[in-house]
């Protein structure tokens, strides 16, 4: 009798175990994969142009000088960073065009969409579409440069992201063509900016 039981007890145990393998084959299985339909050809989506979602976009790139005691002397520049292939934006400075201004101890200021478009045109343009690339700040002495950005998207709400910007030291040298005259040596921060409106936003 007890090897009758013992025998039922392995045969009951048997089968939930092929059941609960059944189950879970049926329920895990996603079927045959579906081959993704081929893109259209000569059709090119700002996103993929950029790189970036639909939207429109705001950068605030803020910086801060930390120190206690000493007033640093701010170099800025901004340059335009088109799609690979596309066209140089019209009307925008080359070489760039370098600003500088006093920053005292503890002080900060915020350069905004607004103004990296005044350093991208002289004060000459107006930001009617989307555009990307960098904006880079020199200092003898170290900053704290943070960038700001948000982003309204196209079905996705308001967004809102912060990023530290770390310095590299840049030697400037004697041939360096340079509307301003900065010291050989510098510590260079370059911040990413994203502004305006692409095509697709709503």
């Amino acid at each position: 009798m007890a090897r009758i039981r013992n025998r039922k007890a392995i045969a009951t145990g048997a089968a939930l175990a092929f059941v609960a393998v059944f189950l879970t084959l049926v329920l895990t299985h996603t079927g045959r994969a579906k081959p993704r339909p081929a893109p259209s050809p000569g059709i090119v989506t700002e996103a993929e142009r950029f790189g970036i979602a639909p939207g429109i976009y705001f950068t605030s790139i803020n910086i801060h000088n930390p120190s206690l005691t000493d007033t640093l002397t701010v170099y800025k520049e901004a340059v335009v960073a088109p799609p690979e292939g596309g066209v140089v934006v019209i009307g925008i400075l080359d070489p760039p065009t370098i600003q500088t201004y006093s920053l005292g101890p503890g002080h900060a200021v915020e350069v905004d969409c607004d103004d990296i478009l005044y350093l991208l045109t002289g004060g000459t343009g107006t930001l009617a579409s989307f555009i990307e690339g960098y904006v880079s700040v020199f200092a003898v002495g170290p900053l704290d440069v943070k960038g700001v950005y948000t982003s309204y998207l196209a079905g996705g709400g308001l967004t809102l992201d912060t990023m530290t910007i770390t310095p590299r030291i840049e030697f400037v040298g004697t041939g360096t063509p340079a509307t301003v005259a900065m010291p050989d040596r510098v510590l260079e921060y370059s911040a990413k900016y994203l502004c305006g409106p692409n095509s697709l936003a709503p």
